[in-house]
């Protein structure tokens, strides 16, 4: 099993969380990433080394984006995958 590290900003977002339903939801998504990283869907281009799980919950998708040895996460983020992508490279180039 593998240690989660989190950025600051996932920190605060998760202790925010209210929602029982979406707080176990975020718990079994990372129990899973912590038992097997490489399972997520691998990220290409810009964002190669990355790994993305998918959080669904009440019709909104929640992304959580990771490398081996270190967890990012970002609120859901609306509108086409490539904002998706432009929002998720600036946000990782702040904790490189």
């Amino acid at each position: 099993m593998y240690e989660l590290r989190f950025s600051p900003q996932a920190e605060k977002y998760f202790r925010k969380i209210k929602e029982k339903p979406l707080k176990k939801a975020f718990q079994e998504a990372l129990l899973t990433i912590s038992e097997d990283p490489y399972d997520g869907s691998e990220k290409k281009g810009d964002l190669a080394g990355l790994y993305g799980w998918d959080v669904f919950y009440a019709r909104t998708n929640y992304e959580i984006a990771y490398r081996k040895g270190r967890s990012y996460y970002l609120p859901p983020l609306k509108g086409s995958s490539y904002s998706f992508t432009l929002n998720l490279s600036k946000a990782i180039s702040c904790f490189s």
